[in-house]
């Protein structure tokens, strides 16, 4: 889907809201929704449900079924999915996912829930390996990346379109990881190692 069509479908979205038109994940109202259950998340329950995540995003191979030397380094990709409420509250962080290709194959294969599993709206965080340094802060700056990554991929939507994200959502690092028709894609994981002197400090966007 070129980005002429791709901002078709969210115009036709956004005039019949009723219609299943353009995929939520590809919906930037939706992921706004995302954004805001992620915010009014308590930071004791995202550092216990999301710590899964952090696990997997530093080593995925546990939660892999094949011998590493059979899988493509490059197509690993985690993802965290929940699901949220009508009042855009986190109903349930479910289990952690991984997605990745054998050598030799293009089929991706997968581990854990997928899209279909779930009978409620669902926003999932998507992430290729990030091998995090032995003493990172977990409990001071996951929480924001996994909230700059839910911004990068509102912003990501909007590029897909050939938009200009609004301003808000302008944030570096990584969004979507694919099916995307702007810049960034497979992002290196270094861009999302943070420095010492990074300013947690971050302005979140009205929903």
């Amino acid at each position: 889907m070129n980005q002429v069509a791709a901002r078709a479908r969210y115009e036709a979205q956004r005039a019949f809201p009723e219609e299943d038109i353009l995929p939520d994940l590809w919906n930037p109202e939706f992921l706004k929704r995302g954004v805001e259950a992620l915010s009014n998340y308590s930071m004791s329950a995202f550092n216990r449900e999301f710590r899964p995540f952090y696990e997997a995003l530093d080593d995925p191979w546990p939660l892999i079924d094949h011998d590493r030397s059979n899988v493509q380094d490059a197509s690993i990709v985690v993802r965290q999915p929940f699901t949220i409420t009508a009042d855009n509250r986190i109903g349930r962080v479910a289990d952690v996912s991984v997605e990745y290709v054998l050598a030799g194959e293009s089929e991706p294969r997968f581990v854990g829930p997928t899209y279909d599993d779930f009978d409620a709206d669902v926003v999932t965080c998507e992430l290729i390996p990030i091998p995090f340094v032995e003493d990172y802060p977990y409990e001071d700056h996951f929480h924001v990346l996994v909230m700059q990554h839910l911004l990068a991929q509102v912003r990501d939507t909007y590029l897909h379109m050939g938009e200009q994200p609004p301003e808000a959502y302008l944030v570096d690092g990584p969004g979507k990881v694919s099916g995307f028709h702007g810049d960034g894609i497979r992002r290196d994981p270094d861009e999302i190692h943070v420095p010492d002197d990074y300013d947690f400090t971050i302005e979140f966007p009205d929903p």
